[in-house]
């Protein structure tokens, strides 16, 4: 109940004590010690190119409405729009000059890409108004482009679900572009897969004598992948690796460099490996 309270919970989740390692655009830095152009880079890359489209196309309106207006601030239009220009804005210029805490992708800064998006949805709307004066077949040209961009992303986050959360676009090479350079499957999803492809493969083997359990170490956050073991496969999560029969792991450095053996499963999207399930019987040490 201490009137501080407000003051300290700003400044704490302002500078949150994490002080982990991120991959950012192919270097390793601090969570605490970002480059200036991080979240604005991360924008730009994991925003689908038809909102980046229209949000250019929102820049050149509003700055043609402006020299257009004798008395632009005490227009209501321009009023209205400005709550959206600032939602999008003060954020970004708050990262920029009080260099918060941010790690694992945009997540703490989700709250602007609503505004953002509808930024883009008006000017495109606009843009579409503008070509329906100029004849009937730019109009549809123009909309037939916008369905082709979002037939395009529907397709794209279906081929990346569960996982849609690892999208880049384009400008990035999309996922493919982005692995080794940005973080991706930062909170592990991809492993509750490959524990299910692993328990397919176990359940069609020769099970253990005197009814042994298979044992599984998890090189990642070991519940989320634990906690898909299918029950019919007998498997059980060890955190010894030199007792374990498999190994599930997320596509990480630390990972690869300690884990050793044929790789039987592979949870992949867009062409890159997110997770793996990896054969440690025969292995040294087993």
């Amino acid at each position: 109940q201490s009137p501080n309270n407000l003051d300290t919970a700003i400044a704490l989740f302002s500078h949150f004590p994490w002080t982990g390692e991120m991959l950012f655009n192919g270097r390793l830095y601090h969570s605490m010690n970002l480059p200036w152009f991080y979240l604005p880079l991360l924008t730009v890359l994991q925003m689908p190119e038809l909102v980046l489209g229209g949000f250019l196309l929102a820049v050149v309106f509003g700055v043609r409405s402006l020299a257009r207006k004798a008395h632009p601030f005490n227009d209501k239009d321009v009023l209205c729009y400005s709550v959206l220009v600032m939602a999008v804005l003060v954020p970004l210029l708050d990262f920029l000059v009080a260099r918060p805490a941010i790690y694992n992708g945009i997540r703490h800064f989700l709250f602007m890409i609503p505004p953002l998006v509808v930024l883009s949805a008006l000017s495109l709307e606009r843009t579409y108004a503008f070509f329906a004066v100029r004849g009937p077949w730019l109009a549809r040209s123009f909309a037939a482009t916008v369905a082709l961009l979002a037939a395009l992303q529907t397709t794209l986050m279906v081929r990346l679900h569960p996982d849609e959360y690892l999208y880049f676009n384009t400008l990035a090479g999309g996922v493919d572009g982005a692995a080794g350079r940005f973080d991706l499957d930062y909170w592990g999803l991809s492993l509750a897969e490959a524990a299910r492809d692993l328990g397919s493969q176990v359940r069609r083997m020769t099970p253990k004598a005197n009814g042994q359990p298979w044992w599984i170490y998890v090189c990642g956050d070991w519940l989320s992948a634990a906690y898909f073991f299918p029950p019919q496969a007998h498997m059980r999560y060890t955190g010894a690796q030199s007792v374990a029969d498999f190994s599930i792991a997320i596509q990480e450095p630390y990972c690869t460099e300690q884990i050793r053996g044929k790789r039987i499963v592979e949870v992949k999207r867009d062409g890159t490996v997110l997770s793996y399930a990896t054969d440690l019987r025969g292995e040294p040490g087993h």
